[in-house]
């Protein structure tokens, strides 16, 4: 697994506590801290088999598993649960996250379905690195499409 660089964004998939929705957090490098900074609901695909199609035209997404390490907290413009607004999040130790109120001490797990003592803080989380692919003008000799650079995000000192 690769460890995330500064100039990147992770995503880390999510449950909510209260209904058990899918849902990304997105994470930045700033000032030396990973930031929890937005939040999107994912609608979950049906587990259904279907034949092979043709590939569209439309922009896809080659994702990059991916670990971030150091500290971790909440920006002061994350949303929260896209679901119930809880603004704070707990890993479990299944290794998923799930939202949190941040009143109470223990934490109900929507990933393996078990309840336990919140303590101490993430110090590490696995995710992706996203890198959008964005489509070249069709030609029909070469249809090909290239990766778009990822963000960089300029700081000053």
């Amino acid at each position: 697994m690769n460890r995330a660089t500064e100039s990147e964004n992770v995503i880390v998939n999510a449950r909510c506590t209260r209904n058990g929705g899918l849902f990304e957090i997105k994470f930045e490098f700033r000032n030396g801290i990973w930031e929890a900074i937005n939040s999107i609901i994912i609608m979950e695909k049906p587990h259904v088999v279907t034949a092979p199609r043709i590939p569209t035209f439309h922009p896809t997404t080659q994702i990059l598993p991916t670990e971030i390490r150091g500290t971790i907290s909440i920006g002061s413009d994350y949303p929260g649960c896209p679901y119930c607004r809880n603004r704070s999040f707990f890993l479990c130790g299944c290794g998923r996250l799930c939202c949190y109120d941040g009143v109470d001490r223990y934490g109900y797990c929507q990933w393996c379905h078990t309840r336990g003592r919140l303590a101490g803080k993430i110090k590490s989380l696995k995710g992706d690195v996203q890198q959008r692919w964005t489509e070249i003008p069709f030609n029909s000799a070469s249809p090909t499409l290239q990766l778009a650079p990822p963000r960089v995000r300029n700081t000053l000192p």
